[in-house]
């Protein structure tokens, strides 16, 4: 990972918010959300697959095969970290990325649907109980440390591979800032992922391009599923620390789009450097 960016759309009913998720406006809305798609579903085909290819002779099973089948690594310029809440907006952003920059973006929550058919897949085989007809609940705490495990590296493999990670900022992101949990004014959120995946791109190394290494192309350089009704299960805050991001205005999108070049993703990547290096520096920057 080289740059990370905080995009705010706190303010959904902005016009470039609107023209994404609002299928009003055919002409984009439409278009952009089956580029999304097509992107989404090549993941999910890749990710598809059977769990009795991980057992040996003695029933066990191969952590790393799990992990290389279930969450692949996926060629991916951006990493988009949301909330599940916006998964819609995401796959629209992602085709608007894709038509008009040419870039690729990975989109989390693909991976956070198959954590939970993987963990109910192993549950099924090897913590229920067919007398009691229930799932023993220190085999399910097993298993479940086990999947999230899994789910955790290979986030942190894909936020580590691509080159810069972008994070939807959204109402749907934090608690409210009147949230009897919300010490100061803190963000918190009830998602474990977007806890775990900001603090993932805070820590996680930082790589130069080879082409910025090489002198190419340089003026500047800088920068649980929340799908669970929660309606009667636990919830719990996680402080999330995100201005380690450079921020991102949808603003400085137009004018990224408006500099474009579809023949170069790289050089697009290199307009959103600049555009966004007269702000203060990202922690790591």
């Amino acid at each position: 990972m080289y740059k990370g960016f905080n995009l705010d759309l706190s303010n959904l009913t902005n016009e470039f918010v609107v023209n994404l998720k609002n299928r009003t406006h055919s002409s984009s809305y439409e278009d952009y959300r089956s580029i999304g798609d097509n992107l989404f579903e090549k993941h999910e085909n890749i990710i598809q697959t059977d769990l009795k290819q991980f057992k040996n002779m003695s029933g066990q099973l191969s952590g790393n095969q799990i992990i290389k089948k279930w969450f692949p690594e996926i060629k991916a310029d951006i990493f988009l970290s949301h909330s599940h809440k916006d998964k819609d907006l995401v796959i629209c952003f992602s085709g608007w990325l894709y038509k008009e920059f040419g870039l690729t973006s990975f989109i989390d929550s693909t991976v956070w649907g198959y954590a939970d058919d993987l963990l109910r897949m192993i549950d099924d085989e090897y913590c229920y109980s067919a007398k009691t007809q229930t799932y023993q609940y220190n085999k399910r705490n097993y298993s479940t440390s086990h999947v999230h495990m899994m789910l955790s590296t290979s986030l942190m493999n894909m936020i580590d591979n691509c080159e810069c990670i972008i994070f939807i900022n959204t109402p749907n992101s934090f608690t409210p800032a009147n949230d009897i949990n919300n010490i100061n004014n803190s963000r918190n959120t009830i998602s474990p992922w977007i806890f775990a995946e900001m603090l993932m791109s805070a820590m996680i190394r930082i790589q130069m391009p080879s082409r910025f290494k090489e002198g190419i192309v340089m003026d500047s350089i800088q920068a649980s599923n929340e799908s669970r009704d929660f309606s009667k299960s636990l919830q719990i805050n996680y402080g999330v620390g995100i201005e380690h991001l450079t921020e991102l205005s949808i603003t400085q999108l137009e004018e990224w789009r408006k500099k474009s070049n579809l023949l170069n993703k790289e050089k697009n990547l290199d307009i959103l450097y600049k555009i966004t290096s007269n702000q203060k520096e990202a922690i790591y920057g």
